[in-house]
C-alpha cells in the first residue's frame, strides 16, 4: 500500500513479452511495476500501478490504464483508433498481448499494430506530461507518472474517446493536472502539439505494411518518442519560458 515493495510481499518477473503470473496474497493491495524495459523500443519501461483484482495477465500501457476506468466505459470505444471500427473484433485488453499475436500470426497482425500503436501514443503521452510534472520546480510532483496516467483515466472516464493524435483532446488531459494553471499555456500547447506529431508518425509507422508493427523503422519511432522528445521536454521544464517552449514545438513539427 506504500508504492514501493517490502520485504516478503509477493513479486514476480514479467516473460520477455509482458506477460507475468504473481500469487498475491490478497485482492486488495495494488500491484506496482518497477524497472523493465519496453520490449517494443528497448528504452525504460516506466512505472505502472494497478488493481490487483482486475486479472491482469500481461502490463502493456493499454492494459494499465483501461483496468482504472470506470466499470460502464467501454474499453473498445475509448480510445478513437479502436472506437472508429478500426479493429475487427472487440478486445479484452487485460490479457491481450499484441506482440504476441503478431508472432503467431508470422509477424503481422493489424489488430495487433493497432493495439500497440495506441500503447506507444499512450506511453509518449505519459512519459512527456510525467517529465513536465515531475521537473518543473513549481509543481515537482512526487507521483508524476501515476499522476499522468491518472489525468488519461479522467479524461476517458469523463466521457471522451481520446486521440492521442489530437493537440486539444492532448491539453484536455494535460489541464487535468498542475498544468492547468494559466502560466503554463504555452508550455502545455508547445509539448502536446510535439507529442501529437510524434504519436502521428507512431500509428502510421505501426500500421503500414499490414500491420508489421515489429520492424526497425516501428521501434526506431518509438525509441524516438520514449529518449528524444523526452529530453527535449525535461530541457523545458527546466527553464519552461514561451521562447524555449516554441524551440521545442519547432524541432518536432
Amino acid at each position: 500500500f506504500n508504492n514501493q515493495y517490502d520485504a516478503g510481499e509477493p513479486t514476480a518477473f514479467t516473460n520477455t513479452d509482458g506477460s507475468f503470473s504473481l500469487s498475491a496474497a490478497n485482492r486488495t493491495a495494488p500491484i506496482i511495476t518497477i524497472g523493465g524495459i519496453d520490449t517494443t523500443t528497448g528504452a525504460d519501461a516506466g512505472a505502472f500501478k494497478f488493481d490487483s483484482g482486475e486479472d491482469i495477465s500481461t502490463v502493456t500501457p493499454v492494459s494499465v490504464v483501461i483496468s482504472q476506468l470506470d466499470p460502464l466505459i467501454d474499453p473498445n470505444v475509448a480510445f478513437s483508433k479502436f472506437a472508429n471500427n478500426n479493429l475487427s473484433a472487440p478486445v479484452d485488453f487485460s490479457n491481450y498481448n499484441p506482440i504476441q499475436t503478431a508472432a503467431d500470426a508470422g509477424g503481422t497482425n493489424s489488430d495487433a499494430a493497432i493495439v500497440d500503436a495506441v500503447g506507444a501514443q499512450m506511453q509518449s503521452t505519459i512519459n512527456g506530461l510525467s517529465t513536465l510534472l515531475a521537473e518543473i520546480s513549481s509543481i515537482a510532483s512526487q507521483n508524476s507518472y501515476q499522476d499522468a496516467v491518472d489525468a488519461i483515466v479522467a479524461e476517458i472516464n469523463s466521457g471522451s474517446s481520446v486521440d492521442f493524435e489530437n493537440p486539444a483532446h492532448l491539453v484536455s488531459i494535460f489541464n487535468r493536472t498542475s498544468l492547468s494553471n494559466s502560466e503554463f499555456s504555452p508550455v502545455v500547447t508547445s509539448v502536446t502539439n510535439a507529442i501529437a506529431e510524434v504519436n502521428k508518425q507512431l500509428y502510421t509507422m505501426f500500421t503500414q505494411n499490414s500491420g508489421d508493427f515489429l520492424d526497425a523503422d516501428a521501434r526506431g519511432i518509438a525509441l524516438l518518442a520514449q529518449t528524444d522528445l523526452v529530453d527535449a521536454i525535461s530541457n523545458l521544464a527546466s527553464s519552461p519560458v514561451d521562447d524555449a517552449a516554441s524551440a521545442l514545438e519547432a524541432q518536432f513539427s
